[in-house]
Parts: structure tokens; sequence; C-alpha cells
């Protein structure tokens, strides 16, 4: 007897999560569009997330589980991925939920207009506060070609906002896989989809409740896992369109500040001078590369070459600018 397949596969990375983790499955098993598979992956969570999942899978058969050792988000969706039976794929995090016709709405858009992928806008959520919901008059924008997408990329934002607010067609994602063992991991995976594709319509409906939680692993303090902003930049340089590589390297600058400032803000530049000089070590590597960058200003020059040679030093007399101008104010 021939199984049918899914129209729908949703795969969720499932780790500390327990407070968040029934809501979200709630909200899919709830959904108006009933041909789907929700694939939970346990990514060797150490709460009761993992039995939280067995229960869900005694109730509903379309859920799949997957109890796996503890190896990052990356390997959690691949892991997903690779089991996959559905038509399309969707992704949902597990301290997330989404509307109830979110993949309803997502699927007839993409079927309608015949795209690789269809997106919709995002509700964000900030230390478990919900936010005003603004009443917006709907719009879709519809691009196809390929011109078309890589042209809006940079300039859309809704594009770059991870995976979890698409939904892709199968045959767009093979061969792409998560960069495994970083954080950021959503900026390569989307610019390998968007040089591939030929078309996607995109929602201003909020159908997807993204919970920005301060203990979460790209919020929490800088480790030497946050460097991922930095191999994550130059891995999307060797990809992406050659009309953008400019813009991609220029991306280097922001990131490697946003490194240092962070450390100068958790005021641990001493504690964390192991990551400041791997960094230096990164770029260095890289120094011939570099020299393509256009900065914005003489300022922006002069703080990035001072990270790239003596990235301690910078902190350091950042710090003590920071603190003269809050005294100043005083």
């Amino acid at each position: 007897m021939q199984i049918t397949k899914p129209k729908i596969s949703i795969i969720v990375p499932v780790y500390k999560a327990e407070p968040y983790l029934r809501k979200c499955i709630d909200s899919i098993l709830n959904q108006t569009f009933k041909d789907f598979e929700l694939i939970l992956v346990d990514d060797g969570s150490p709460d009761r997330c993992g039995e939280i999942c067995d229960e869900y899978a005694l109730k509903d058969s379309r859920i799949k589980i997957i109890h796996k050792e503890n190896g990052g988000q990356s390997s959690a969706r691949n892991v997903g991925l690779d089991i996959a039976q559905g038509e399309y794929i969707g992704f949902v995090d597990s301290d997330d939920w989404i509307e109830p016709d979110m993949y309803k709405k997502l699927f007839k858009l993409l079927k309608n207009d015949n795209v690789d992928i269809a997106i919709c806008n995002i509700n964000s959520i900030k230390d478990k506060k919900l936010r005003n919901r603004k009443k917006e008059k709907r719009k879709i924008i519809l691009k196809k070609g390929k011109e078309n997408i890589l042209n809006s990329r940079y300039k859309d934002n809704f594009l770059g906002w991870g995976p979890c607010n698409k939904l892709y067609k199968k045959d767009i994602l093979k061969n792409i896989k998560f960069l495994d063992g970083r954080i950021y991991e959503d900026v390569p995976f989307n610019i390998e989809v968007f040089n591939k594709i030929n078309s996607y319509v995109y929602t201003n409906d909020k159908l997807y409740n993204y919970r920005q939680l301060g203990e979460s692993t790209t919020r929490s303090q800088i480790s030497e896992k946050h460097l991922s902003l930095i191999y994550n930049t130059f891995y999307c340089y060797d990809i992406t369109d050659v009309k953008f590589k400019q813009l991609t390297l220029n991306n280097i600058v922001d990131n490697c500040r946003f490194i240092c400032i962070s450390i100068i803000n958790e005021n641990k530049i001493i504690e964390k001078k192991s990551i400041l000089i791997k960094l230096q070590k990164i770029l260095l590597k890289n120094r011939m590369l570099l020299k393509k960058i256009e900065f914005q200003n003489f300022k922006s020059k002069i703080e990035f070459n001072m990270i790239l040679y003596i990235p301690i030093l910078y902190c350091i007399f950042y710090k003590i600018v920071k603190e003269i101008k809050i005294y100043i104010k005083k």
C-alpha cells in the first residue's frame, strides 16, 4: 500500500524550551491547514523537553520525534531536513508560536503565484511582553526573475529574518544545509537559498510570533561562538553573487565592532582577551581581502584598523571614552 506523503514538513529544533514548548506545539497542531508532519528534534535538551515531545507524539500521528545528542540548532534543523517527507518545508523555533492560519495562507500564496518561497511578516515579543499589533493595510509583494531576487535581497528586510517566517519548496533546499557548530547560521543559509530561487511572494500579515528572550544564544554574553559572525561573513562573501560581494564584505566592520563593544559593555575586556586575540587572528588571516572594504567614513576606518592590529587597546580606549562621555553628561 502506497503511503501518502504530507504536503508540508514542519521542523522544530528543541532545546531548553520547557516553559514555551507546549504553546509552540499546540500552535502547530491547531493549524487550519492539516496536511503536514511535525518533526520535533530534541537536541539533547537537559530539561523535560524530550518527555513533552514524547507525550505529544502519543496524541497525534503526524508527529515524528528525534532524540539526539546536543549539537546546536543547525545540527537539529539539518537532522529534520534529512527525514522530511513533505513537498514543502517550514521551520518553527521551540520558544515561538504561530498564528492558526499561518501555513494555510503561505501555502495558498505559494501555490497561487507558483513561487519558490512564501514569506510572512513577524510579530516580535520582547522579554515576554507582547508588542501592540499595529493594523496595517494588507500588502503582497511578488518578485520573479533572478535579477529582481538579487536586487531585493539587500533591500527587503524580511528576506533576512531567518527561515521561520518562510515556506519553502523542498526542491529548493536540495544540497543546502545550515552550517554546523555556528550561531547566526540563518544568514548564510538564506543567502544560499536566495542565490538559487527565481521567485518569492511576501505578505505583511503577522503570522509568526517571535519571542526575543534574553537567554537566547545570540543575545547571551559574548563567547567564542559569536565569532561565527565573522566566519559567516567570509563564507557569504564566497557564495554571494559578484555584484553584492562588496556589500557582504562591508558587514565585517559592523560585526567586529559589535563583538568588541559587547565585551566592553560586559566589563570583561581582560577576562575575554582570548576572544579578541582569536578575532584578530581571523582578520589577519584574511588581511588581503579586507583591503577591499569600503568604509563609510574615516572614523570607521580608524576603528576597524585598531580592532585589526590592537583589539585589546581598542576596547580599553573605547571604554575610557565612553566613561568620559558619561561623566561629562552628569
